[in-house]
């Protein structure tokens, strides 16, 4: 890199000039990377923030509807004195469980709150594993 001085003689631009620019255009590069990554990190917890509750409201909601079918079934297959009464048990207890995990959700931020979700949801699945198996021995068809 040659600048011309006054004279028409060439100049050469010293390496530490150079340096500099190209440790500034660096720097300049950094910094930009770093803030769109914590903006990009905002979003993503700002975005979680407000998952929370139509997260919630949608798995109670078919945990409710898996125990409400529960109790009719039961009480229809004999209550107490019922065969199944063992996996009847069971059932609530996953519910119960699960529905606990879900609250827990509730109550978390940010990666906390991805981590309960994704216990909540192992939960929830065994519940759904454990209802599914329960209408297959009574003999019922399972609904997708």
């Amino acid at each position: 890199m040659a600048k011309e001085t006054e004279t028409g003689k060439a100049k050469k631009t010293s390496f530490a000039a150079v340096l500099a620019w190209i440790l500034a255009g660096l720097l300049l590069v950094s910094v930009f990377i770093n803030l769109i990554t914590f903006l990009s990190i905002q979003g993503f917890k700002k975005t979680l923030s407000q998952m929370h509750e139509p997260v919630y409201v949608y798995f109670t909601q078919e945990l409710n509807s898996i125990e409400a079918e529960l109790e009719t079934l039961s009480t229809a297959t004999g209550g107490d004195k019922s065969p199944f009464v063992k996996d009847e048990r069971k059932l609530k207890k996953a519910i119960d469980h699960a529905r606990s995990l879900w609250e827990q959700t509730r109550e978390r931020e940010a990666e906390a709150w991805f981590n309960a979700y994704r216990r909540a949801k192992r939960a929830e699945d065994e519940v759904e594993k454990l209802w599914k198996d329960y209408r297959k021995e009574l003999g019922l068809q399972t609904v997708q």
